[in-house]
């Protein structure tokens, strides 16, 4: 009876804590500043290897992430999956796509956030020292995200936006 009241106690607490930390995920869209289109997992997929892409905000679920510190990094986590941006194979190569992938911790899925000084961010890898990048500075729904060598291109630049 003493095991089993314990126990009881564990497993509260445990929910607890989940209904705790569930409740404090900050959820932030990511919007282009060239597009002015939100960061998206193409057609809310939930499986590794489903690309990135812009797509007009719709609040949707695949449109919103979070961001979970790793040392002075981010993952970026999307709402809907579960699932963080990651660079493709962790290659160095301009034009290399963003997908998502399970949580790894791997430096292709950790992220360094640098503001402009008018308040917009570039999104670099650790793994490449490359940025998130609108391929081709397209203004379409549906444009591929890929990894580019940073420039001033307005297709680099992002702002991040609290939505809850």
């Amino acid at each position: 009876m003493k095991n089993a009241f314990i126990l009881g106690i564990i497993v509260a607490s445990l929910a607890f804590a989940f209904a705790t930390e569930s409740a404090c995920a900050q959820f932030y869209k990511i919007i282009n500043k060239a597009s002015s289109k939100a960061l998206d997992v193409s057609g809310s997929k939930p499986d590794n290897g489903t690309e990135i892409i812009q797509w007009e905000f719709k609040k949707s679920n695949n449109q919103l992430w979070e961001f979970v510190q790793v040392g002075n990094f981010f993952q970026i986590v999307n709402k809907a999956t579960g699932k963080c941006l990651d660079v493709e194979g962790s290659k160095p190569d301009n034009g290399v796509r963003i997908i998502q992938w399970e949580p790894n911790k791997g430096n292709n899925q950790l992220w360094e956030f640098q503001q402009d000084e008018k308040g917009f961010y570039r999104i670099i890898s650790k793994a490449t020292s490359k940025a998130l990048t609108v391929e081709g500075n397209s203004t379409e729904n549906g444009a591929k995200i890929v990894q580019w060598e940073i420039n001033n291109g307005n297709n680099q630049l992002w702002e991040i936006e609290e939505v809850y």
